[in-house]
């Protein structure tokens, strides 16, 4: 069960919603990147703008999923209400 208020539940869905289409861009950019085989590549993100993306950057592109892909995990955590990591007990005497 989680604890998070209304109002920060809304904002974490959102934050995942976009982590969502940054994610999707992404790998449609790295797939087709791939597919073409292409020197360079011209990306409409719909969120920064027109981009040019070259065949060097797939590496790159590669690292920011794997980024992406973790971002997303935590936001799917604190959504489950899993924000609590490590808890250390003691008992005392």
């Amino acid at each position: 069960m989680s604890c998070l208020s209304a109002t920060r539940k809304a904002f974490w869905e959102a934050q995942l919603a976009k982590k969502y289409t940054q994610l999707d861009i992404a790998n449609t950019t790295y797939d087709e990147l791939l597919a073409r085989n292409a020197q360079d590549y011209s990306l409409n993100t719909r969120m920064e703008g027109d981009q040019r993306v070259k065949i060097q950057d797939l590496d790159r592109i590669k690292r920011q999923i794997v980024i992406l892909e973790r971002e997303i995990d935590g936001l799917e955590q604190k959504l489950a209400g899993g924000g609590l990591m490590n808890l250390n007990l003691r008992r005392t005497v």
